[in-house]
């Protein structure tokens, strides 16, 4: 068995083993999901997409993808920590290439299984990413910040930070970069509590986070630069792929309750058996456009086709797809439990489709979709091509 088939054989054993057991309870007490998270680093997945000559597996963004749907389908919270991983750690792979201090860094992912989060958010930018208040004040070799994030994932059990800040006190807003900050530069101040709706086991309150490291940490490439070529993108598509596995368990669910009334009576088509037809149609464009567009994607991240990845047509498609996907999966889910009844309604039943329904509802403000629609929208008031 090849090393990437060894990590997706270790995922789907900790999925079912390991992740589905805890599901409910992370959920009812909006608790991390340390069990999953403990399997995960001692099974080395959270170098899942580092390279190969740095000691990871190697594994491209699609396949990355691919481990969080499968996580999803037991434990939305779990795969979405999994997924915040995966995208900060590939900016810093693809834009650390040949910085021997970020690529030792890398290696010490690998060896202790560090788990990065994201400081994107701030108090007072209305959560727009590409704008900053807090600035990087530069003394020497090193430098200092304090942030005011309103929403920071899994702030408390992050190893590591990538926060965006403004370049200097005297910089715009929207004139950014990213600074990777270890456990040791860093301190959090909780201000709030996460008591939210659905992925309550991402355990993401705001945080006031003051930082003092070193220069070589903030990243050459302004934020702008890092945003449209790898952290968007990748963000869109990990996050589509978790909220797709969301909908495999969903329709499974309904499947199996639809299948169930069938052997009851095998003379007549059962009750939702068509309503169940029409949900695997939806599943199947659901998983079509999550393939077409990660392939894509992928093809133009492997040639390094820079023009493409921050031309129009490529920020339509890939806006398009978290815009799809975020409204997939509501729509699958709520189908889901009219399917089910009273049964999916319930949060104690094997046909539950509660907890998939509260989490599905997170993916429209996640960046919300608003803003997307909005950018989307003033793009093609300029764009004269056919399309990707």
């Amino acid at each position: 068995m090849s090393g990437k088939n060894k990590v997706f054989e270790e995922v789907k054993r900790i999925a079912a083993d390991i992740t589905a057991p805890n599901a409910d309870d992370v959920d009812k007490k909006a608790r991390f999901p340390v069990e999953s998270l403990t399997a995960l680093k001692a099974s080395k997945i959270l170098s899942a997409g580092i390279p190969e000559s740095l000691g990871g597996a190697g594994l491209d963004i699609l396949e990355q993808g691919e481990l969080c749907r499968i996580l999803a389908t037991k434990c939305a919270s779990s795969a979405m920590v999994l997924g915040m991983h995966f995208i900060k750690v590939s900016s810093v792979v693809h834009f650390g290439k040949g910085n021997t201090k970020i690529e030792d860094y890398l290696r010490s992912v690998v060896k202790q299984q560090r788990l990065v989060g994201s400081v994107t958010s701030e108090e007072g930018v209305g959560g727009n990413l590409r704008n900053s208040i807090t600035a990087v004040e530069v003394d020497g070799d090193r430098f200092k910040l304090t942030k005011h994030s309103t929403c920071l994932s899994y702030g408390a059990e992050a190893d590591d930070l990538l926060i965006t800040c403004r370049r200097n006190k005297d910089a715009a807003a929207s004139d950014q970069v990213v600074v990777l900050a270890t456990n040791e530069d860093f301190t959090l101040q909780q201000q709030g509590e996460w008591d939210a709706m659905g992925m309550r086991g991402t355990c993401s309150p705001p945080f006031t986070v003051t930082v003092e490291a070193q220069t070589w940490q903030i990243f050459e490439p302004d934020f702008a630069t890092i945003a449209a070529r790898t952290m968007v993108p990748d963000t869109h598509y990990i996050w589509s792929s978790i909220w797709l596995g969301i909908a495999c368990d969903a329709e499974a669910r309904a499947r199996a309750l639809v299948q169930k009334r069938a052997h009851k009576d095998l003379t007549q088509l059962p009750e939702n058996a068509r309503d169940l037809a029409e949900l695997e149609i939806r599943l199947d464009r659901f998983k079509d456009t999550v393939k077409s567009v990660g392939e894509c994607y992928l093809k133009a991240h492997v040639a390094d086709d820079e023009a493409l990845l921050t031309s129009m047509a490529f920020s339509l498609k890939i806006n398009g797809l978290k815009l799809n996907a975020s409204q997939l999966v509501t729509d699958i889910c709520m189908r889901a439990m009219a399917i089910c009844g009273f049964a999916g309604y319930l949060n104690n039943t094997p046909y539950s489709i509660a907890r998939h329904l509260r989490d599905a509802l997170s993916a429209a403000p996640m960046i919300g979709n608003g803003r997307i629609i909005e950018t989307n929208a003033t793009h093609l008031l300029a764009f004269k091509g056919d399309g990707l």
